[in-house]
């Protein structure tokens, strides 16, 4: 199989796995397995949408831009500023729910107390960001066949306790409950413009990569929350690999905690640091402060993984999903449809996605107030 395309399938699948998976099951607790699987699968057609939208909005540019430009672009540079706000705050609210699940997968782990194992991991991680090593940044994709199997391992041993009466609780009534863990789960229009590089602009190659991906990111997603909420029901952890087991157990799921949060930590510490350091022109250090030191400060309250998972993706990603929906309706008034790309269905499709994003939206505001 061409070279190209399964560096660009690696991308976006490294980019979709992520820490996110682990709240998933607590997620579906609340709504119940089936409900939460068919929320999975409206959101992941919702997602999927999203990701080509911004390809197509990203194929309409001659260059290489971010989604700040490129959806500034269709809609002025308010929206750009905008759409930056919202990025930098949902990398600091995952940046403050990693440092809350390795900060307890630690804490469990060694028997030392939560606010230590903080302390332990800010002091580890703060000179990493501050010198800005590449390799910390660029290993979180070529990880991603390590992680996607340590995942499976993970969700192969916890099935020998699968109990089928785990799974057949349901409340309608939170549906969309696990909505805002499952689109921060979904997320990968941040590297459309990377990918694009990466298949040469081929149209065709570059939505093939989007589709696989999502197919095997929710295959994943799938085998994982069946298999720890099917194994501990009601009682699964806000972080499903930090449930208190004993022997080997505990050591797998607890080292799988650590694996899939320490990479993404330090490498969304560093496009943090980074942002501020090259695109505001701040001091390193005080760069490093504001991308190490205020979301670990904030996670000492420990408010919940899941808790900011879900606020970060059913607030701040719907927000920026709208973003993205509003202007390639704009684009295509603007300019007509692309002849390079557009995704198919038309303004049928736009408002099915928007009308999925604002029902999240809402719901979780109303649930956080």
């Amino acid at each position: 199989m061409d070279k190209n395309f399964l560096a660009a399938v690696s991308t976006v699948v490294g980019t979709l796995v992520g820490g996110g998976i682990l709240a998933l099951p607590y997620a579906m607790s609340k709504s119940g397995f089936f409900y939460g699987l068919l929320m999975l699968f409206i959101v992941a057609i919702a997602s999927i949408l999203i990701t080509l939208y911004t390809a197509e909005l990203s194929l309409r540019a001659k260059k290489m831009h971010q989604l700040p430009i490129l959806i500034g672009d269709s809609l002025g540079k308010r929206f750009r500023i905008f759409v930056l706000i919202l990025q930098v705050v949902t990398i600091l609210g995952a940046l403050i729910a990693y440092f809350i699940g390795l900060s307890s997968a630690i804490s469990i782990l060694f028997g030392i107390p939560y606010y230590l194992s903080l302390l332990i991991l800010f002091v580890l991680s703060f000179p990493l960001v501050l010198k800005g090593f590449d390799i910390v940044e660029k290993s979180e994709t070529p990880l991603f066949f390590v992680k996607v199997l340590i995942l499976i391992i993970a969700s192969v041993v916890v099935l020998h306790y699968f109990n089928f009466s785990n799974i057949m609780s349901s409340n309608l009534l939170q549906i969309f409950s696990p909505f805002g863990v499952i689109l921060f789960s979904l997320t990968a229009y941040t590297v459309i413009p990377e990918v694009k590089q990466e298949v040469a602009g081929n149209v065709g190659k570059l939505v093939k990569v989007i589709l696989v991906s999502f197919i095997i990111s929710i295959l994943i997603y799938l085998l994982f929350s069946l298999s720890f909420l099917g194994a501990f029901g009601a009682k699964v952890s806000q972080i499903a690999t930090n449930y208190i087991a004993s022997g080997y157990l505990k050591v797998l799921l607890l080292l799988t905690t650590i694996f899939m949060l320490i990479t993404p930590l330090l490498a969304l510490g560093l496009v943090m640091a980074d942002t501020f350091y090259y695109d505001f022109k701040v001091n390193r250090w005080i760069s490093t402060v504001i991308a190490v030191l205020i979301p670990a400060v904030i996670a000492t309250f420990n408010i919940g993984f899941e808790s900011v998972v879900d606020i970060i993706g059913g607030v701040f990603l719907s927000l920026l999903s709208l973003s993205v929906i509003f202007a390639v309706y704009v684009s295509r008034k603007k300019e007509g449809i692309s002849r390079t790309y557009s995704v198919f269905g038309g303004n049928y499709t736009l408002l099915f996605t928007g009308i999925i994003m604002v029902l999240g939206l809402v719901y979780t505001i109303l649930n956080v107030i």
